[in-house]
């Protein structure tokens, strides 16, 4: 499944919430994996934003962000990926380098 986003002023990366519920990953506190463009994997912390279970990519977020030269209100692509061991991998890439 691939979803579009754009970063939010603050960072912080709200996830659509029925993306997150058909794909098992809208609990709070569980650590998601990125994997950058440059195959580099970055760890950040899911938190909730409200009561009906949205979640939002948090702490290590905005390290990413840096890391990868991602502007606030820029487009991206986040591509769900699972690895062996059923964790979830979201990948990430530009909308102008999107394979």
């Amino acid at each position: 499944m691939v979803n579009n986003f754009a970063t939010t002023k603050s960072f912080v990366q709200r996830l659509p919430l029925r993306f997150t519920r058909v794909n098992s990953i809208n609990k709070a506190g569980k650590k998601i994996t990125l994997m950058g463009q440059d195959g580099v994997n970055w760890m950040v912390l899911l938190t909730n934003e409200n009561e009906r279970g949205r979640v939002r990519l948090r702490r290590g977020w905005k390290g990413f962000c840096e890391a990868h030269g991602v502007k606030i209100g820029e487009s991206f692509v986040l591509e769900l990926m699972r690895e062996k061991d059923s964790s979830h991998v979201l990948k990430f890439c530009t909308k102008l380098n999107c394979v």
